[in-house]
């Protein structure tokens, strides 16, 4: 995983790959060597990660953060078909499953102290116009802060998509991916407000996922 950068995040760029006609250890090396250092080449980007979605179907999700929301609405990514890209970068890319979300951050929760995340949690979803209001006081005033009081809860965040077919997306830094299995997560959503919320929400795309290299005990 690239290490995060310290500089002020305004938006980030999701990439949800699934390995089609690649294997995946061919997608892990490429991903080392091209596909994520070449997009930071482009200006505004400022840090690149990548975890493995640890649920459900191989897939990787791989983040590029921006300083402001300007640097998403240009390419982030290497130059155009024919215009020198190595030609594992021209072939990889179409081998694979690709989901990608251009957004800009609405909210931030961070915790002090540098302590590492193994895991982290990524939601994007769609909400019902009805509710869509209520939906969003609903985040900000009861649903992020529960889960960012949880001691394991390292960072939230919480954006708008500019590009993608689901308008609100959430992440949540953990200390390991098994936070969100603990009684006191399943408290924390589980409230009066959210049973209300809940069947308004549409789309919901939730993927579990732990870093490419866990801390070894």
């Amino acid at each position: 995983m690239t290490a995060r950068s310290d500089d002020p995040v305004r938006a980030s760029v999701f990439v949800v790959m699934t390995p089609k006609a690649v294997d995946r250890e061919e997608l892990d090396a490429w991903h080392a060597a091209e596909g994520a250092p070449k997009p930071l080449t482009v200006p505004g980007f400022v840090g690149a990660e990548r975890w493995i979605v640890a649920d459900g179907e191989p897939r990787t999700l791989t983040i590029f953060d921006a300083s402001s929301e300007d640097a998403i609405a240009r390419p982030a990514g290497p130059a155009p078909e024919g215009d020198g890209r190595p030609p594992r970068t021209r072939r990889i890319p179409d081998a694979a499953a690709q989901d990608v979300y251009e957004a800009v951050i609405t909210g931030q929760w961070r915790k002090p102290g540098r302590q590492a995340a193994q895991g982290f949690l990524f939601i994007a979803v769609n909400v019902s116009p009805v509710l869509e209001d209520e939906f969003n006081r609903w985040y900000v005033e009861e649903h992020v802060p529960l889960l960012f009081a949880l001691p394991d809860v390292l960072e939230a965040r919480r954006y708008r998509s500019v590009r993608g077919n689901r308008k609100y997306i959430a992440t949540y830094r953990l200390t390991t991916p098994e936070v969100q299995l603990s009684a006191e997560w399943k408290q924390a959503v589980d409230t009066p407000w959210a049973r209300t919320i809940r069947p308004q929400i549409r789309d919901r795309l939730r993927l579990v996922c732990r870093s490419p290299r866990p801390e070894v005990a």
